[in-house]
């Protein structure tokens, strides 16, 4: 079974966390003392820095965003887009920034301290922790102007009609939550070119999108893929579960994207450092909020273009590590049950052979089922484990403390002597 993980080696506790924190104060004083501008419609932003995603963003995903419907989806509803980046990045999104201005579409840049990016590299999950809290202050920015928000991905590429249906789905809902798949970005590169403008955008149908994701699917997505996974022997070792049906793709994953919080919610949104808002979505979508989970018919798909770099699965395992993952993801916490059960839908081209619908939904209920069942085991046996790690080290702490002392002894034992001869 899994065991608690120490993220001791995976994020910097002593120095990057207290510089992020320090950070956010900052830029969260500056948002107090000079409130932005009031705006309408929806916030869009994200950090993003280093030439490869800016240049998949440049490329890829802002041409996704600039299609005939969506741009005029965003100008007719209001847009602004907050970028933070590095110093390096800066010149490159300053030229951007000018160019959308003229499409009607408000951009703002900040760069993030060089202190700050510098420590990066240093832990694996830094770049997470800074992600998130961005993703605070953008909340807050949007909280202020008056304005909906959508959590932006450099690497997305959205169908041409996105925009415009997260508008007609936000008339009714307060939140949208939403997954999708990974395409392989060297395989998706020479297809998606077909769907170039003059103006250089990228307009793509949304089940063409949806479709090409699923033909060059990246590893990673395979890996979640569970057609032919016999789930009374194994599973993937992953929160994150995919079904192929007749004509498309249910997805089941605790961690989706914020891709629409009202101006309502904003205002109300809690300030939690410094965790990425997809694992913190029960904080920032309450009960009392309405949360739509897109269908394959709503008309907004986008995929993630994903090179080598992002890692596949490793192998399969039995139920009781893939619950033990589950429900540490989750933090043991039962209102992230909606997103296990929940399917978000990908619109993909008729399959010749596929799970049915009912079929799809009967294995995913009972999978639901089974986590809720084994819970309370599960959690017992997390907390002894993280007992007994805290035992051990409590034991280590009293015996390097004993030691200490015990060299302590000895020095002052050997200046005496020291003295003692002197004296003589």
């Amino acid at each position: 079974m899994v065991l608690p993980q120490n993220l001791e080696g995976l994020v910097d506790f002593k120095v990057y966390i207290p510089s992020l924190k320090a950070w956010f104060r900052r830029e969260w004083h500056r948002l107090s003392s000079q409130p932005p501008p009031p705006g309408r419609g929806v916030l869009m932003g994200c950090p993003l820095w280093g030439e490869e995603y800016i240049d998949r963003f440049f490329y890829f995903g802002l041409p996704s965003i600039r299609a005939p419907k969506n741009l005029e989806a965003l100008q007719a509803n209001g847009c602004r887009m907050v970028l933070y980046t590095d110093d390096a990045g800066f010149d490159r999104l300053w030229v951007m920034k000018r160019d959308m201005r003229k499409k009607g579409i408000d951009v703002q840049i900040h760069v993030i301290p060089q202190e700050i990016m510098a420590q990066v590299p240093d832990k694996p999950l830094n770049k997470y922790w800074l992600l998130g809290t961005v993703q605070q202050l953008l909340i807050q920015e949007a909280a202020e102007s008056g304005m909906g928000f959508h959590a932006l991905h450099p690497d997305h590429l959205h169908s041409d009609a996105y925009f415009a249906n997260l508008f007609r789905l936000a008339l009714d809902n307060d939140c949208i939550a939403q997954t999708s798949i990974s395409g392989d970005i060297e395989k998706c590169v020479p297809e998606l070119e077909q769907w170039r403008q003059e103006d250089g955008s990228l307009a793509i149908p949304a089940v063409e999108v949806g479709d090409m994701g699923w033909r060059h699917m990246h590893g990673q997505t395979r890996y979640n893929l569970m057609n032919g996974v016999d789930i009374s022997k194994e599973f993937p070792n992953t929160h994150f579960q995919c079904w192929q049906g007749k004509d498309k793709l249910y997805l089941y994953c605790c961690h989706m994207n914020a891709t629409w919080m009202a101006a309502s919610v904003c205002r109300e949104a809690p300030v939690r450092l410094h965790n990425a808002l997809d694992t913190e979505l029960p904080y920032f979508m309450p009960p009392n909020a309405t949360v739509c989970v897109p269908e394959a018919s709503d008309g907004m798909t986008f995929i993630e273009l994903s090179d080598d770099a992002k890692l596949g699965g490793a192998g399969m395992v039995p139920f009781a590590d893939f619950a033990a993952q589950c429900w540490q993801t989750v933090h043991f916490r039962d209102d992230w049950l909606p997103f296990f059960k929940v399917a978000n839908e990908v619109p993909i081209k008729e399959q010749a052979e596929f799970l049915a619908e009912d079929d799809i939904y009967k294995r995913q209920n009972s999978i639901v089922q089974a986590l809720i069942n084994v819970k309370p085991i599960i959690q017992k046996h997390v907390e002894e484990v993280r007992e007994t790690l805290a035992a051990k080290a409590s034991q280590a702490k009293d015996r390097d403390a004993a030691t200490r002392a015990e060299q302590k002894r000895a020095r002052k034992a050997a200046k005496r002597m020291v003295l003692a001869e002197a004296a003589d």
